[in-house]
């Protein structure tokens, strides 16, 4: 896996708007977690993480990519509750190996997924996030994989 990977998450909620933040890990062929180290912020962390406030949705089309959606967040549009939303969660660029047996883990969730000391970049104390969220089908995981790459040994394998 290289690159960006996006999230279309058809969505709706109880409540005018919600929070939903997305994180991609990896699972050895024993189901346990593989870790990473995420930019500054993680010594053990997922492949992948990104998050979206519902109300800023809208899309810029000559600024984004399939793989990229590019918001200018210069309005919110409110949900109208039960009402099903096309999502598109972009989540930060990232790299790794998997071999056969390793499996992918999608989690969403309604905030942080992975709890560590916040930093400035990390402050996520404003939710807006009220009564349940609901996942509809066609829900789908943009994720770039390349296959048949020779990448040399493996780390640890000299």
């Amino acid at each position: 896996m290289i690159g960006y990977s996006k999230l279309h998450l058809c969505f709706s909620a109880e409540h005018p708007d919600a929070d939903v933040f997305v994180t991609l890990k990896k699972l050895d062929d024993d189901g346990n977690e593989v870790t990473f180290t995420y930019f500054t912020v993680y010594e053990h962390g997922p492949i992948a993480q990104g998050c979206l406030r519902a109300s800023h949705r809208s899309i810029d089309p000559e600024g984004s990519a399939p793989y990229q959606p590019w918001r200018n967040h210069d309005k919110e549009e409110p949900l109208t509750p039960g009402q099903i939303y096309d999502l598109e969660i972009e989540l930060l660029p990232a790299t790794a190996r998997f071999h056969p047996g390793d499996s992918l883990q999608l989690v969403i969730a309604q905030g942080d997924i992975t709890k560590v000391k916040p930093t400035l970049a990390q402050k996520h104390a404003n939710l807006r996030n009220k009564g349940n969220h609901y996942i509809h089908p066609n829900s789908h995981l943009l994720f770039p994989m390349v296959e048949g790459l020779d990448l040399g040994l493996a780390f640890g394998d000299r």
